[in-house]
Order: C-alpha cells, then sequence, then structure tokens
C-alpha cells in the first residue's frame, strides 16, 4: 500500500512539473518592472540617429513584444548570456536569438519609413 502512495506522489509531482513547464513556456511576462526595466535600458542606448520621440517608439515597441513573447525564465537565460559574453560579442549573442530579433525587426519597422 506504501508502495502504491508513493507512485501517486510521484505521479502527482510529474504532473505538477509538467503542467507548470507548460504554463510558464505559453505565458507572457505580467511584471511591470521587467518592463520599465527594459524600457529604461532601451532608452538609456539612445542613438544619435533617431529622436527622442522615435526611440521612445521603439524601446515601448520593444519592451512590449519581448515581455508578450518571452517567460520569465527564457528573458533570464538570455540576459545571463549577454552579460556572460565578451563586450564585442555580447551583439551577435542577442543576435541569435530569434524572438529576440523578431521584436527588434517589428519595432524598428515603426519608426524607420
Amino acid at each position: 500500500m506504501k508502495h502504491i502512495n508513493k507512485m501517486k506522489k510521484l505521479s502527482l509531482y510529474i504532473f505538477l512539473i509538467i503542467a507548470s513547464m507548460t504554463v510558464n513556456a505559453i505565458s507572457e511576462i505580467k511584471d511591470k518592472r521587467v518592463y520599465d526595466n527594459f524600457y529604461n535600458s532601451c532608452m538609456e542606448e539612445k542613438a544619435p540617429e533617431f529622436t527622442y520621440d522615435e526611440m521612445s517608439i521603439y524601446c515601448s515597441c520593444t519592451a512590449k513584444k519581448v515581455m508578450k513573447n518571452f517567460t520569465v525564465q527564457e528573458l533570464m537565460m538570455l540576459e545571463g548570456k549577454i552579460i556572460a559574453a565578451d563586450e564585442s560579442e555580447q551583439l551577435k549573442v542577442a543576435a541569435a536569438n530569434d524572438k529576440f530579433m523578431k521584436a527588434i525587426s517589428f519595432c524598428i519597422s515603426k519608426i524607420i519609413k
């Protein structure tokens, strides 16, 4: 009987782990602090060829896309890879992420005509 209870518990744990991974894999980030952090970091990197308003549109768009298309875990992993890379390699690391590049491409099209 104890063996059956252990199997039930194990099955329940496995189910909960799988369910939580599935939910995390498709859920968007809801924490406004993530948006604020991303937006503010983006604005600090303002390119001189863009106006403040253009950069604000781009940064807002990109932050929203990241919030919608990444999980917290994915974003943390990407950020960790970027931080771990040499400064000369950081753009390559970011560019290697398809979700991130799709967000950037979409949002840059909003300000470049």
